[in-house]
Protein backbone atom coordinates (compact mmCIF):
# COMPACT_ATOMS: atom_id res chain seq x y z
CA UNK A 1 0.00 0.00 0.00
CA UNK A 2 2.67 2.65 1.29
CA UNK A 3 5.61 2.76 -0.61
CA UNK A 4 8.89 4.70 -0.58
CA UNK A 5 8.95 7.84 -2.38
CA UNK A 6 11.64 8.40 -4.89
CA UNK A 7 13.86 11.67 -6.99
CA UNK A 8 10.99 11.07 -9.85
CA UNK A 9 7.99 11.54 -7.04
CA UNK A 10 9.86 15.16 -5.82
CA UNK A 11 7.81 17.42 -8.31
CA UNK A 12 4.72 15.59 -6.87
CA UNK A 13 5.62 15.60 -3.80
CA UNK A 14 5.81 19.62 -3.70
CA UNK A 15 2.36 19.96 -5.02
CA UNK A 16 0.28 17.48 -2.63
CA UNK A 17 2.67 19.26 0.32
CA UNK A 18 1.57 22.50 -0.76
CA UNK A 19 -2.12 21.47 -1.86
CA UNK A 20 -3.03 20.11 2.01
CA UNK A 21 -0.93 23.03 4.29
CA UNK A 22 -0.64 26.64 2.08
CA UNK A 23 -2.74 28.66 -0.58
CA UNK A 24 -6.32 28.49 -0.99
CA UNK A 25 -6.90 24.86 -2.62
CA UNK A 26 -5.65 23.88 0.70
CA UNK A 27 -8.96 25.53 2.41
CA UNK A 28 -10.66 22.73 1.12
CA UNK A 29 -9.59 20.22 3.72
CA UNK A 30 -9.36 20.55 8.00
CA UNK A 31 -5.03 20.58 7.57
CA UNK A 32 -4.38 24.12 6.02
CA UNK A 33 -2.01 26.16 7.73
CA UNK A 34 -3.24 29.27 4.97
CA UNK A 35 -4.85 31.25 7.69
CA UNK A 36 -1.69 31.97 9.65
CA UNK A 37 1.25 30.94 6.93
CA UNK A 38 1.63 32.32 3.77
CA UNK A 39 4.56 31.52 1.29
CA UNK A 40 5.46 27.88 0.57
CA UNK A 41 5.57 24.80 2.77
CA UNK A 42 8.69 22.75 1.06
CA UNK A 43 10.47 22.69 -2.14
CA UNK A 44 12.18 20.34 -4.19
CA UNK A 45 15.93 20.89 -2.58
CA UNK A 46 14.18 20.32 0.58
CA UNK A 47 12.21 16.95 -0.63
CA UNK A 48 16.04 15.48 -1.79
CA UNK A 49 17.81 16.42 1.29
CA UNK A 50 14.80 14.23 2.85
CA UNK A 51 15.52 11.01 0.25
CA UNK A 52 19.36 11.61 0.46
CA UNK A 53 19.36 11.36 3.93
CA UNK A 54 20.46 8.40 6.30
CA UNK A 55 17.69 6.75 8.11
CA UNK A 56 15.01 9.16 6.79
CA UNK A 57 12.12 8.00 4.37
CA UNK A 58 9.46 9.67 2.61
CA UNK A 59 6.47 7.21 2.56
CA UNK A 60 4.02 7.75 -0.69
CA UNK A 61 0.38 6.18 -0.97
CA UNK A 62 -1.22 6.70 -5.10
CA UNK A 63 -4.43 6.07 -6.18
CA UNK A 64 -4.39 6.20 -9.48
CA UNK A 65 -1.27 6.65 -10.20
CA UNK A 66 -1.48 10.29 -8.57
CA UNK A 67 -0.01 10.79 -5.08
CA UNK A 68 -2.79 11.02 -2.40
CA UNK A 69 -0.35 10.88 0.60
CA UNK A 70 2.99 11.31 2.34
CA UNK A 71 4.90 11.11 5.36
CA UNK A 72 8.04 11.74 6.25
CA UNK A 73 10.00 9.20 8.69
CA UNK A 74 13.21 9.26 10.21
CA UNK A 75 15.05 7.03 12.54
CA UNK A 76 16.57 9.31 15.83
CA UNK A 77 18.33 7.03 18.96
CA UNK A 78 15.74 5.37 20.57
CA UNK A 79 12.84 7.07 18.51
CA UNK A 80 11.55 7.93 15.08
CA UNK A 81 10.37 11.14 14.04
CA UNK A 82 6.81 11.58 11.95
CA UNK A 83 6.38 14.64 9.68
CA UNK A 84 4.87 16.44 6.46
CA UNK A 85 1.90 13.88 6.98
CA UNK A 86 -0.03 15.06 3.90
CA UNK A 87 -3.22 14.04 2.80
CA UNK A 88 -4.87 14.94 -0.33
CA UNK A 89 -7.85 16.90 0.69
CA UNK A 90 -10.21 14.55 -1.20
CA UNK A 91 -9.01 11.70 0.97
CA UNK A 92 -9.11 13.99 4.19
CA UNK A 93 -11.60 12.20 6.78
CA UNK A 94 -11.25 8.86 5.18
CA UNK A 95 -8.94 7.53 8.19
CA UNK A 96 -5.83 7.52 5.88
CA UNK A 97 -4.04 9.29 7.87
CA UNK A 98 -4.77 7.02 10.78
CA UNK A 99 -3.56 4.66 7.84
CA UNK A 100 -0.02 6.40 7.38
CA UNK A 101 0.55 6.89 11.16
CA UNK A 102 -0.25 3.11 11.86
CA UNK A 103 2.36 2.52 9.05
CA UNK A 104 5.24 4.57 10.31
CA UNK A 105 4.41 2.99 13.92
CA UNK A 106 4.95 -0.51 13.02
CA UNK A 107 7.68 0.15 10.09
CA UNK A 108 9.76 2.24 13.25
CA UNK A 109 9.28 -0.72 15.74
CA UNK A 110 10.25 -3.56 13.36
CA UNK A 111 12.88 -1.79 11.50
CA UNK A 112 14.33 0.46 13.53
CA UNK A 113 13.69 -0.49 17.42
CA UNK A 114 12.30 2.31 17.62
CA UNK A 115 10.59 3.00 21.15
CA UNK A 116 8.63 6.01 20.57
CA UNK A 117 7.12 8.04 17.31
CA UNK A 118 7.53 12.29 18.00
CA UNK A 119 5.98 14.87 15.94
CA UNK A 120 5.94 18.34 15.90
CA UNK A 121 2.86 20.40 15.65
CA UNK A 122 2.64 24.40 14.66
CA UNK A 123 0.47 26.14 17.38
CA UNK A 124 -2.10 27.23 16.99
CA UNK A 125 -3.26 24.01 15.23
CA UNK A 126 -5.50 22.92 18.31
CA UNK A 127 -7.76 20.87 15.77
CA UNK A 128 -4.72 18.90 14.93
CA UNK A 129 -3.38 18.52 18.02
CA UNK A 130 -6.48 17.09 19.38
CA UNK A 131 -6.52 14.49 16.25
CA UNK A 132 -2.89 13.48 17.55
CA UNK A 133 -3.88 13.20 21.02
CA UNK A 134 -7.03 10.80 20.10
CA UNK A 135 -4.39 8.79 18.27
CA UNK A 136 -2.08 7.97 21.74
CA UNK A 137 0.53 11.05 21.05
CA UNK A 138 0.95 13.24 24.10
CA UNK A 139 2.28 16.82 24.60
CA UNK A 140 6.11 16.56 26.12
CA UNK A 141 5.90 20.10 27.16
CA UNK A 142 8.34 21.32 24.92
CA UNK A 143 8.21 23.86 22.06
CA UNK A 144 10.23 25.21 19.55
CA UNK A 145 9.76 28.32 17.74
CA UNK A 146 8.75 28.88 14.16
CA UNK A 147 12.07 29.26 12.10
CA UNK A 148 12.43 32.66 11.02
CA UNK A 149 12.99 31.64 7.25
CA UNK A 150 10.33 32.57 4.12
CA UNK A 151 12.06 29.22 2.68
CA UNK A 152 9.18 27.39 5.60
CA UNK A 153 6.80 30.15 5.42
CA UNK A 154 5.49 33.43 6.36
CA UNK A 155 3.78 33.89 9.35
CA UNK A 156 0.66 35.85 9.25
CA UNK A 157 0.30 35.88 12.86
CA UNK A 158 2.20 36.48 16.27
CA UNK A 159 3.84 33.67 18.38
CA UNK A 160 3.94 30.52 16.16
CA UNK A 161 5.61 27.94 17.38
CA UNK A 162 6.01 23.73 17.72
CA UNK A 163 4.29 21.56 20.29
CA UNK A 164 6.12 18.44 20.56
CA UNK A 165 4.07 15.55 21.20
CA UNK A 166 5.27 11.88 21.47
CA UNK A 167 3.83 8.13 21.64
CA UNK A 168 5.23 5.11 23.09
CA UNK A 169 5.83 2.19 20.89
Amino acid sequence: MFVQAVESDILSLVELVQSVYRGTSSLKGWTSEALFLGGQRIDADMILQILMKKNSFIFIYRNEKKLKSCVHLEKMEKKAHLGMLSVATELQGQNMGQKMISFCESFARTEWQSQALQIEVLHPRLELISWYERRGFQKTGNTTPFPNNPRFGVPKIENLHFIEMIKSL
